[in-house]
């Protein structure tokens, strides 16, 4: 495994001088956001998709500052009820598939999206329990008219571009949010599917993230490094499913300044493991430390763990 980072927290930088902090830091991968809910800053689709200068310009950048790619973010929700944003967001797919064929990368970073409660609904409806027996329609909605059906045509639209690899980011809110669904959806569409595994958002819904990458064997695709903390007082007074803003029952920070390295020790060695050998993505979205003075940090602590 090698330390590699997301791009998204630089965003008040341009291209050049994020790479040269990144290299600087000796970080040897980017997750570049090319779309979705994912900031474009530095890789947008839009310009590069119909530019050959400027994916050779790219590439060139990346080879000067000894950057690979390890992925192309581009989490949205494809299956969004309200049709121009699923729409704009499939879009963002296609793009991103275009993209990845020019610069040789071999991984889309996506979230699973979450269609609404029937053919009529106006916003998402993410299910979290099968009672009422109302949920459980809804849910075999979800995944029979919509998610299985679009991911089955958003796989073969990828293999077009020769990308046979879409790792799906397990995340609340969206109809792909644990191993057990992550299974489900590559059972159905097939090994194109795999899994971007975000320990903050596991440990957010009481997962052991060491326990789930072992489930996942053989389809972990990409690995955010970041971390979350409970708010103690917040969470035993209201639970973990608060919607509250100003009384959050969890806080995200960055690896060295959550959990303590025995943990995150086990998360590398589960990942050892399974046989995962790419990079240890840092995503750098912690709540209390400023990116200038943190992210240096999380990086450092990253390759103390490799």
């Amino acid at each position: 495994m090698i330390v590699g980072s997301t791009l998204g927290a630089l965003k008040h930088m341009d291209t050049e001088t994020a790479f040269s902090l990144l290299q600087e830091l000796g970080v040897k991968t980017v997750e570049l956001g090319v779309g979705g809910y994912v900031d474009t800053t530095h890789a947008n689709p839009k310009v590069l998709c119909h530019s050959g200068n400027a994916v050779r310009r790219l590439k060139e950048q990346l080879e000067a500052h000894d950057l690979r790619i390890s992925a192309l973010s581009c989490c949205g929700n494809p299956v969004h009820p309200d049709r121009s944003v699923a729409a704009a967001h499939h879009q963002d797919f296609v793009n991103a598939c275009h993209l990845a064929q020019a610069l040789g990368a071999d991984t889309i970073v996506s979230f699973s999206g979450c269609p609404g409660d029937s053919a009529s609904s106006k916003a998402p409806n993410f299910i979290s329990t099968r009672w009422p027996d109302d949920f459980q329609t809804v849910l075999d909605w979800q995944w029979e008219r919509v998610l299985i059906p679009y991911w089955r045509e958003a796989a073969a639209i990828a293999a077009s571009y020769g990308i046979r690899r879409i790792a799906i980011e397990m995340m609340p809110g969206f109809c792909v949010y644990n191993p057990q669904t992550l299974w489900r959806l590559r059972d159905e569409i097939g090994s194109a599917i795999g899994a971007t595994v975000d320990p903050a958002h596991l440990i957010r819904q009481g997962i052991d993230p060491a326990t789930a990458i072992r489930a996942l064997k053989g389809a972990v695709f990409q690995v955010h490094a970041k971390d979350l903390l409970f708010c103690t007082d917040a969470r035993n007074e209201n639970g973990v499913m608060s919607t509250d803003s100003h009384a959050s029952p969890f806080s995200t920070r960055a690896v060295g300044n959550g959990h303590e390295s025995a943990y995150w020790r086990g998360i590398v060695k589960a990942l050892s493991d399974i046989g995962y050998d790419r990079s240890l993505t840092v995503e750098y979205e912690d709540d209390v430390v400023p990116i200038n003075d943190g992210l240096p940090l999380a990086v450092k602590a990253v390759m103390k763990l490799l």
